[in-house]
């Protein structure tokens, strides 16, 4: 692993990257309990590592045994294509660094080769691919003929990596595909010794290594560190063509160094690298509405040399640019991305696509379109997105990053009551008061609210058949549910300022405005009955007092989101700085004031939910007029604690039961190749398990006898039998519920609630893309205060064995598909 870390501390590699080893264990022996299957073949061992490293990884970071990378190192000759294929060193997942389930690589311990494998095999992981010019456009080898580190062909004599590599590396950095490698690592039990290779492990160990059994040959002094030969015989010496390792004795006071033959000691003085000129900026991502630019520097002032470390320090840096508005009526920037989509087959017919925010991945591009399925068309947003709902916050390389209302990338600077940004909430009054007259006819005044008012939220109390208007001051120029009509949801202009108006229920109504107010507006409530509900309204309205003397001081005012959606996590309250009177400021106005510590609490500690996941079915082995199975794959998982990590593979005997089929009967109009006998095709074994899952799923029909099963006629009957009815069938899930009337032995049995007792109410949403159609400036001032649309009109109550069915249904999500890519 020191030469691992060489390789890795190289300035070729282009990032300051330390291997750190957390933990070594030794495997003496296969033992059932560890669940892990170590063989010469390559795939089974890599699968089986995998999935076995995951177990053993505590979760917590920053346990002392936590690791991001596993590596297995075997002495079995591995090999793949069947086993046809044993010429195979190593084997690992691409750009997996921060998977869960894939960060491993297998290795082949051939002596100190092993050291360039294992730096091969991680770099695979690091997102590398083979230095082939028709791979990555890179040759395996540089000017002086050493092995760059991704060469397909594994040498000692392996120095750097190509610029390729490098690319690679960062690219995986850059797009934010390394972030678990990012966190400082502890104190390692095994330290980096900074020895050369070759002064431990000396030539007569290379030799045995290489060729068992052999030793030095002595050969010309001057050319032994040009190519290792090794005496395997009196007669014969014998060499794979590479050099001794670097360090390797190679006469007195002398080592091998780069395959030349050089006083010990006497190596290139390492140069440490020290960062040049930062680079131009990109061009800006967005045109206006607040978009993303780079500029980058090198490590090349001067350059590392001679294992000096690479630049520590910011490489690339990132500035917010064209905040300004864009043009009113302009579609979100989220919306022109998911247009784009428009002209794209989706299951081989078009749709017009609106914006979908996923919350738990707001920087994933997803669409809805018009038959109301959301799909997943992009990975990731466009740079400059809007992804949190009520900020400036913005996707920046597929991360949704806090904005300050100064534009500035994870800035602390918000806008107080007035609208003001890093104001001190001391320029404006607040109003906040709910109208509670007598029923009037018409439309009855509720308050003029002045011209230069800020954040205005009108709510209606509980449904009614009454509704809100608002008007210009002279109270004849309605923008607003006039003449005795009321408005569609959405955007509206009210006195040149956008304005949204919503239901979130029905005969219930909101409005929100940003402001400022360009001129004086009037409330009015318009009564169609004979109650007043009660009309919640407020509003910072400006003020010209300069007396007022402000007060601040320190409050807790929201808990941030939980850290895990299952499992136990914390959320985080961190203290705000408000004034009396205005509201939460920045936090530099309660600089002088002594902070309190930051509020933590346990969240979300409720157990991880498991499911089957279940594979598509393989090609039917049948052929006309003869049975036949086809197969699919089936896994018990637990939902991942954090949203965009994958699911994790458990025993399936925590998923509950009965485990969906593996092998179904199935038939086909493939004509039969020509056989001597009518046979079923089928393994008694496969029979068997086929009886018992065809028993387990339809057993309110009418069960063969086990005599009748072993009867290929009466097999095929049964088949055809279950397929027809299968066909007839609206939901099978209903009679799997009926069909547990039988005990079965060694099942768990758990307590439940009763379901008589259970109780689910349905309410659902408006289909009215009310909140996904904002404009991007809607979106970021007021798109966290506009309330979903429910329809209480179709609310459905749910009990017993129904409830506890829907329940169930709304823990298994719809998977998403992606459009057809254009041809």
């Amino acid at each position: 692993m020191n030469m691992v870390s060489d390789f890795y501390h190289d300035v070729s590699a282009g990032n300051q990257m330390d291997v750190v080893v957390v933990r070594v264990m030794y495997l003496e022996k296969e033992e059932e309990e560890i669940d892990l299957t170590i063989s010469a073949n390559a795939d089974e061992t890599l699968g089986s590592f995998c999935k076995w490293q995951q177990t053993i990884n505590p979760k917590d970071i920053k346990h002392p045994n936590h690791h991001d990378i596993a590596v297995l190192l075997t002495r079995y000759d591995i090999c793949a294509d069947s086993m046809t294929n044993c010429g195979l060193m190593g084997l690992a997942y691409v750009a997996a660094a921060c998977t869960g389930d894939k960060p491993c690589a297998i290795n082949e311990d051939g002596g100190l080769i092993l050291g360039i494998v294992v730096a091969h095999e991680m770099g695979h992981i690091m997102g590398c691919a083979h230095d082939k010019e028709e791979e990555s456009g890179c040759h395996p080898q540089d000017k002086s003929g050493a092995y760059y580190v991704m060469s397909p062909y594994v040498h000692i004599h392996t120095n750097v990596w190509s610029s390729c590599s490098r690319v690679f590396i960062t690219q995986l950095f850059d797009n934010n595909l390394g972030e678990c490698l990012n966190d400082e690592p502890q104190e390692s039990l095994y330290k980096d010794t900074g020895m050369l290779p070759g002064t431990m492990y000396d030539a007569e160990f290379q030799c045995n290594n290489a060729f068992p059994g052999s030793t030095v040959c002595k050969a010309d002094p001057q050319k032994f560190c040009e190519m290792l030969l090794c005496k395997v015989s009196a007669t014969t010496c014998m060499s794979n063509g590479e050099p001794p390792a670097d360090g390797t004795k190679c006469g007195e006071d002398m080592w091998c160094y780069d395959a030349k033959c050089i006083e010990i000691g006497t190596r290139p003085e390492a140069v440490h690298g020290g960062w040049g000129n930062w680079g131009q900026w990109t061009q800006c991502s967005r045109t206006c509405g607040g978009g993303v630019s780079y500029s980058e520097r090198d490590c090349n002032n001067p350059t590392p040399k001679h294992k000096g470390r690479y630049c520590l320090g910011e490489r690339k840096r990132i500035k917010l640019c064209n905040t300004q508005a864009c043009a009113e009526g302009s579609l979100s920037y989220r919306a022109i991305q998911c247009s784009e989509f428009d002209d794209k087959p989706f299951h081989a017919k078009l749709y017009k696509w609106l914006p979908f925010l996923k919350e738990e991945d707001p920087c994933a591009l997803y669409c809805i379109n018009t038959d109301h399925i959301y799909s997943k068309l992009a990975p990731r947003a466009r740079d400059g997105t809007k992804c949190k709902r009520g900020t400036k916050s913005m996707c920046v390389s597929g991360v949704c990053r806090k904005v300050g209302c100064d534009y500035i990338l994870d800035s602390d600077a918000v806008e107080d009551e007035c609208g003001i940004c890093k104001g001190d909430g001391t320029q404006c009054k607040l109003v906040d008061e709910t109208y509670t007259g007598p029923p009037g006819h018409s439309y009855v005044k509720v308050v003029t609210i002045p011209k230069g008012s800020r954040k205005i939220y009108v709510e209606e109390r509980k449904p009614s058949d009454n509704t809100i208007a608002i008007s210009a001051a002279d109270e004849k120029k309605f923008y607003l549910n006039g003449d005795f009509t009321e408005q569609q949801d959405g955007d509206h202009d009210i006195g040149g300022v956008e304005g949204v108006y919503s239901h979130p229920e029905p005969n219930k109504e909101s409005l929100v405005i940003y402001g400022p107010l360009k001129e004086d507006i009037v409330l009015f409530v318009v009564y169609y009955g004979n109650e007043n509900v009660g009309y919640h309204y407020k509003y910072a309205e400006p003020i010209g007092d300069t007396t007022y003397q402000p007060h601040y001081h320190w409050e807790f005012i929201e808990w941030g989101e939980c850290s895990v959606r299952c499992g136990g996590g914390t959320e985080v309250s961190e203290p705000e700085c408000v004034e009396a009177k205005g509201g939460k400021v920045s936090s530099s106005f309660c600089k002088e004031l002594e902070k309190p510590p930051i509020k933590t609490r346990k969240c979300n500690e409720q157990p991880c939910k498991t499911k089957w996941r279940i594979g598509k079915w393989s090609l039917c082995s049948a052929c006309k007029f003869q049975s036949g199975v086809r197969i699919r794959e089936v896994e018990c998982i637990r939902e991942a604690q954090k949203p965009g990590n994958e699911d994790v593979l458990v025993d399936d005997e925590k998923c509950p039961p009965p485990k969906p089929g593996t092998r179904e009967l199935c038939n086909s109009h493939r004509k039969c190749a020509k056989t001597k006998r009518e046979d079923s095709g089928i393994s008694a074994d496969i029979l068997k398990n086929l009886w018992f899952q065809t028993r387990n799923e339809y057993m309110l029909q009418e069960p063969l006898s086990l005599r009748e099963i072993s009867n290929p006629r009466s097999l095929r009957k049964a088949r055809r039998s279950i397929i027809k009815s299968r066909r007839n069938l609206d939901n099978v899930t209903k009679y799997k519920g009926n069909a547990n009337a039988t005990l079965k032995v060694g099942t768990i049995v758990d307590d439940k609630i009763s379901p008589e007792q259970i109780k689910l109410i349905e309410v659902p949403l408006k289909q009215s893309h009310l909140s996904l159609n904002l404009t991007d400036v809607a979106f970021e001032t007021m798109g966290d205060k506009v309330p979903d649309s429910i329809d209480s009109t179709k609310e459905k109550v749910f009990s017993g064995k129904e409830a506890a069915k829907r329940m169930k249904e709304i823990q298994h999500k719809n998977q998403t598909d992606v459009p057809d890519k254009k041809k």
